[in-house]
C-alpha cells in the first residue's frame, strides 16, 4: 500500500509537468542529494540553451494557509542545497487548491545565515506564486545569474527594501538614511526592477544579489534608540562584507574613505579579519594600512598580532608590497620581545622567514630561520620545519647538510612520497649518485601507485633517474666528493686537442661529474664517435644541469623524434622544459624549427604535439603556521 507521502510526491511531479512550457524537459532525480527534479530548458528551435537548474519539492494537503505558504526546513539542508553549483529553486506544492509556490533556496541560506536555530521557516508570498510569468521570470533569473556570479557587474545597483520581520519603521527609516544620492544603491519600491534586495529581520539586514552573493549583519534585539545612523552603519558594514566578498576593490575603497568606515572596522576585528585581503589590495596609495598597524599595534594585543601575519603573508601573491611586511614583522617582534612571548616569537622568526623563502631572499630567509630555531630549539624536532630548511640549504647549495634534513624528515611524514624525489635531488648534488638513483627509483615507484589526482609532478626525477643510470652504469661513477672548483681548473688547463679526448673529459668528471661544460665536452665527442644514446643524454644532461636554458630543451626535444634517441622521455623533458622556462620553451622551439637544418621536418605537427602534452605544473601551497591559545594552526595559501 502507497503511502499518503508518495502519493503527494507523484502528483506533485505530475502536476509540475503540466505546468511548465513545452521547451523544458524534465528528468527526476534520485534522493542522494536531496533533489527531486532537473530542469533543461531549450527554446523554440528545440536547441539547448545551456540553462538548468534543479528542484526540490515539497508537497502538503493542509487547508491551512500558512502551512500552505511555508517550509520549515533544517538549515544544514538548505546550506547544502545552496551550496550546489547548479541553482536550487525549491517548489511548494499545494494538493489542496492545485497551486505552487517557488523561490530560489540561496536567498533563504543568506535569510538564515545568522540563526542560531537547527532549522529556519521559508515563507512565500502572493508573488511567489506561479501563474502565466513564472516561467518567463525563471528564464530571466538564469540568464542573469551568470552575470552576477561572474562579478561582470556594476555599482550603482538598483536596491529594494523587504521588510520581513522586526519593527516596520525600520523599513521607512533606512530609506531615509540611504535617500537619493547613495554611492551604491539607487532605491526602487518596485521589486521586479530592483537587482539588490536588503531585507530587514529582527535584529538583522540581510542583502541578497540575485541568489548570486550576500552577506548578513546583526544586531541586539534589545537595542533602543535604532536611528537612521545606526542603520546606515549595519548596511555600509553588510555592504563592506559584500564587496570583499565580490572582490569590487574599487568601490570598497571608494565605500570606505567615502563614508570614513575603518575606524568602526578597527573596533570590530571579525569584520576587519575577514575583509583585510581586500582591503589591503585595494589601498593602493597606501591609505588604509598605516593606521591599521597602529592601530593593532597599539592594542598590544599578541592573539591580533598572531593572526594578522596570515593575512599580511599575502604579501606572497604580491597583495603587499615588502616594505610594508617588513615593517609589520620588524614591528610584531618588538612587541613580542616586549612581552617576553618566546613562542610568538619563534613563530614569527619562522613566518618571516618563509616569507623571504618565498621570494628567493634567501640569505635573509636563512637568518630568520636560525632565529627562530635559536629561541625555540624545538623547530628541529618539526618535521615541517625540517623539509622546509633542508629546501632552503638545497637552494643555496649547502646539499650535505639538506639531505641530511631531509633524511630525517622522511620517516617522521611517511605519507608525503614527494620527499623521497627531493632527498634524492639533495644526494645527487652531494655527489652520492647511486643512492640518488635508489630513491629516485622509490619516488617514482610510489607515485606510480598512487591515484591520479594524488599523483606528483615526476617529470624532472623521471629524467635524473635515467641520466644517473648513465652515470653509474656506462661512465662507471657512483659516488664522489664534488670539487666543482678543481674541475673548472682542470678544464681551463686543457689544450684544444685533449677536449675532444675522452679520458681527458673524464678526468673533469672525476672531479665532478655534474659539471655542466664537461657534458658539453662529452657531446661533441659522442657527436664526432657516432654515438646517439651518449650524445642525446649529454645534452639531456646540460639541460637538466643548467635548466633555464631554453634552447637547450628545445634542442633536446626535436631529438627525442629521431629513430635512435630516447622517444619515452619526450613527456618528461617538454614537461621540464616548459616548467623551467615558460613561454621561452615555445619560442626556441619555434625558432629551430624554421631553420634550414629542419626544413624536412614536421615542426608545425611537432609544435602542437608538444603544446598538447603540456601539463599545468602542480602547484604546493605556502604553509603559514600561528598560535591561537596553545595549538598552533595551518594556512595554507596558493601561489
Amino acid at each position: 500500500m502507497r503511502s499518503k507521502t508518495h502519493i503527494l510526491e507523484e502528483k506533485s511531479v505530475h502536476q509540475l509537468r503540466n505546468i511548465f512550457p513545452d521547451q523544458w524537459v524534465i528528468r527526476e532525480k534520485g534522493k542522494d542529494y536531496g533533489i527531486d527534479i532537473e530542469v533543461e530548458i531549450f527554446d523554440d528551435n528545440e536547441q539547448p540553451t545551456g540553462l538548468v537548474f534543479w528542484i526540490q519539492l515539497k508537497a502538503t494537503d493542509s487547508k491551512s494557509i500558512s502551512a500552505k505558504k511555508s517550509i520549515n526546513m533544517p538549515i544544514k539542508k538548505i546550506r547544502q542545497l545552496a551550496n550546489y553549483d547548479l541553482p536550487v529553486a525549491i517548489f511548494r506544492y499545494n494538493a489542496d487548491d492545485n497551486q505552487y509556490y517557488f523561490d530560489w533556496i540561496k536567498r533563504y541560506a543568506f535569510l538564515s545565515s545568522n540563526s542560531k536555530n537547527k532549522s529556519y521557516t521559508l515563507k512565500f508570498n502572493d508573488a511567489q506564486c506561479w501563474n502565466t510569468d513564472s516561467s518567463d521570470k525563471i528564464h530571466h533569473d538564469l540568464e542573469t545569474l551568470s552575470h552576477y556570479t561572474s562579478k561582470s557587474f556594476s555599482f550603482p545597483v538598483v536596491g529594494f527594501i523587504n521588510h520581513l520581520s522586526g519593527p516596520i519603521k525600520f523599513k521607512r527609516i533606512l530609506s531615509a538614511a540611504i535617500g537619493e544620492r547613495h554611492l551604491l544603491i539607487n532605491l526602487s519600491r518596485d521589486k521586479s526592477k530592483a537587482s539588490l534586495e536588503i531585507n530587514l529581520l529582527e535584529g538583522q539586514l540581510v542583502l541578497n544579489l540575485k541568489s548570486a552573493f550576500g552577506s548578513s549583519i546583526g544586531w541586539d534585539e534589545k537595542l533602543e534608540n535604532i536611528d537612521e545612523d545606526f542603520l546606515l552603519d549595519v548596511l555600509h558594514k553588510a555592504l563592506v562584507l559584500f564587496l570583499a566578498n565580490t572582490g569590487k576593490r574599487k568601490d570598497l575603497k571608494q565605500l570606505i574613505s567615502e563614508y570614513n568606515l575603518l575606524d568602526s572596522f578597527l573596533m570590530h576585528s571579525p569584520i576587519l579579519t575577514y575583509i583585510l585581503p581586500e582591503l589591503i589590495a585595494c589601498d593602493t596609495d597606501n591609505i588604509f594600512l598605516p593606521k591599521i598597524i597602529d592601530s593593532i599595534y597599539l592594542s598590544d594585543d599578541l592573539i591580533n598580532q598572531s593572526f594578522l601575519q596570515a593575512i599580511v603573508f599575502l604579501g606572497n601573491n604580491n597583495f603587499i608590497d615588502r616594505p610594508k611586511i617588513e615593517e609589520f614583522y620588524n614591528r610584531l617582534i618588538l612587541l613580542c620581545i616586549k612581552h617576553n612571548n618566546q613562542s610568538f616569537l619563534s613563530t614569527a622568526y619562522y613566518n618571516y622567514g618563509s616569507y623571504y623563502k618565498s621570494h628567493y631572499i634567501l640569505d635573509k630567509a636563512l637568518h630568520y630561520y636560525n632565529k627562530a630555531i635559536k629561541t625555540d630549539s624545538s623547530y628541529l624536532d618539526r618535521f615541517y620545519f625540517k623539509r622546509e630548511l633542508a629546501g632552503l640549504l638545497f637552494q643555496i647549495r649547502r646539499y650535505k647538510c639538506s639531505a641530511s634534513l631531509y633524511k630525517e624528515a622522511i620517516p617522521l611524514e611517511k605519507e608525503n612520497i614527494f620527499l623521497l624525489g627531493t632527498y634524492g635531488d639533495a644526494l645527487m648534488y652531494s655527489g652520492d649518485y647511486k643512492l640518488a638513483f635508489e630513491y629516485f627509483d622509490k619516488f617514482l615507484t610510489a607515485n606510480d601507485s598512487l591515484a591520479e589526482d594524488k599523483k606528483h609532478d615526476k617529470y624532472e626525477f623521471n629524467i635524473k633517474f635515467t641520466l644517473l643510470h648513465f652515470l653509474i652504469n656506462v661512465i662507471g661513477i657512483e659516488h664522489q666528493e664534488r670539487k666543482e672548483f678543481a674541475a673548472n681548473e682542470k678544464l681551463t688547463g686543457l689544450i684544444e686537442s685533449e677536449l675532444r679526448q675522452f679520458d681527458k673529459i673524464f678526468e673533469v668528471l672525476f672531479l665532478d661529474a655534474i659539471y655542466p661544460t664537461a657534458w658539453y665536452l662529452m657531446t661533441e665527442y659522442y657527436l664526432k664517435n657516432v654515438n646517439p644514446q651518449g650524445y642525446f643524454l649529454s645534452i639531456l644532461f646540460q639541460a637538466i644541469l643548467i635548466k633555464n636554458n631554453s634552447t637547450i630543451w628545445a634542442f633536446v626535444s626535436i631529438l627525442c623524434t629521431y629513430e635512435e634517441m630516447e622517444k619515452n622521455l619526450l613527456y618528461d623533458i617538454v614537461n621540464t622544459g616548459f616548467f623551467y622556462c615558460r613561454n621561452d620553451f615555445l619560442k626556441a622551439l619555434d625558432r629551430l624549427i624554421n631553420l634550414e637544418d629542419y626544413k624536412d621536418f614536421k615542426g608545425e605537427e611537432f609544435i602542437s604535439m608538444v603544446e598538447n602534452i603540456i601539463r599545468d605544473p602542480k602547484e604546493y601551497p605556502f604553509e603559514m603556521r600561528f598560535w591561537d591559545g596553545e595549538k598552533p594552526k595551518i594556512i595554507k595559501l596558493s601561489k
